[in-house]
């Protein structure tokens, strides 16, 4: 059976169009080591007994070639989950330091930056208290725990790297991970866009609700052996910062000795957000296409940074948890967060049924 996979983009120009630079080298690979003395963490190659190797990763800035970055990252698999999370994490950040400053360059003139801002900060604080609670004893709540250790270790890796005054604090990259979330948090924030029906709005208003809805997907069999799987995003030129981004894992308890997971993506992003995302021994192809709530009272009575967990995170704790589709769905609605609400469609590569198309075939839709 022949899988196609496509992802495609469509920018259009909104009047913030982002400067990207062209002075990055075309490819960087750094490995990245623990001091077992005092666990901390750093780009070296260093040989001593007391380094340890918990992670390599490449980046290439083909961005003015092809359109994309390419990063690549491969935790060892003798480090501790995670310590591979953390340096996984490292390696991204200290690699692209200056694409992630670019994209926040971009993300920070939102209008209701610090009412998102104060929104993340209770979110990380709910995570961390729950993972703590329940990390040692629940899968669900210990692969978020290694979704903050990733995140913590981009942040560090970034501020290592970078200019002493393009530092970024914590709630600032939860932000820019929540870049589909922050749809409807700005929603929320600002009150601007009201609910109402389609048939009452103006046109501005229904181009404006248009350009909040993120991207479309197309599952096609060809004929018995093809299978057409596609996806396209589209946003204004400010997010033109492409990348192809692969990680390579080794979490012990979870299903898989190894967890490959490849997405297109963003800077400073450690999901697909797109979403496209193939988990390669899971043989799973998530991706969605996303709508609008228009009833207010549903969307914004609902949503709670320390009652729920944005829809990013879940996303990854599912592709990495889940052996088949509906898996996926029951992980992912586990702590709706009624965030970045999309139709997720997840496609199993592997299965036998290839002449049903709905038998390998599962939808969820979050609202």
């Amino acid at each position: 059976m022949l899988i196609l996979l496509v992802a495609a983009h469509r920018f259009s120009f909104s009047g913030s169009g982002a400067l990207v630079q062209s002075y990055l080298p075309v490819s960087t690979s750094i490995t990245v080591v623990r001091d077992t003395q005092n666990n901390k963490f750093s780009v070296s190659n260093i040989d001593s007994p007391h380094y340890q190797i918990v992670a390599r990763g490449k980046y290439v800035n083909s961005l003015h070639e092809s359109g994309w970055d390419i990063v690549e990252i491969d935790a060892e698999e003798t480090a501790s989950d995670v310590h591979q999370a953390f340096a996984a994490g490292y390696a991204e950040g200290f690699l692209t330091h200056r694409r992630i400053w670019e994209l926040w360059r971009v993300i920070r003139k939102s209008v209701v930056l610090s009412s998102l801002l104060s929104f993340m900060r209770s979110q990380d604080e709910f995570l961390r208290e729950k993972v703590s609670e329940l990390g040692s004893t629940n899968q669900y709540w210990y692969n978020v725990g290694l979704v903050i250790a990733q995140i913590d270790g981009m942040l560090a890796g970034y501020n290592d790297a970078c200019e002493r005054e393009h530092s970024l604090h914590l709630e600032e990259l939860m932000l820019m991970n929540s870049d589909g979330d922050k749809t409807d948090l700005e929603r929320i924030f600002s009150h601007h866009e009201r609910a109402r029906r389609i048939q009452d709005m103006t046109k501005p208003e229904l181009i404006e609700l248009a350009e909040r809805m993120r991207c479309t997907a197309l599952i096609k069999m060809v004929d018995e052996d093809i299978l057409l799987v596609g996806h396209a995003t589209w946003a204004d030129f400010s997010e033109m910062f492409r990348m192809l981004k692969q990680y390579r894992f080794h979490f012990h308890s979870n299903p898989f000795s190894t967890q490959t997971m490849s997405f297109s993506g963003y800077p400073g992003m450690i999901s697909s957000t797109d979403d496209f995302v193939i988990m390669s021994e899971s043989e799973l192809v998530v991706t969605e296409t996303s709508f609008s709530i228009l009833n207010e009272t549903l969307l914004y009575n609902h949503i709670n940074p320390r009652g729920s967990v944005l829809t990013w995170i879940r996303c990854i704790v599912a592709s990495r948890l889940a052996t088949n589709g509906y898996e996926w769905s029951r992980i992912f609605e586990e702590m709706n967060s009624g965030t970045c609400n999309c139709m997720w469609m997840i496609v199993e590569l592997n299965t036998t049924k290839v002449f049903v198309l709905f038998s390998y075939i599962d939808m969820i839709s979050q609202i």
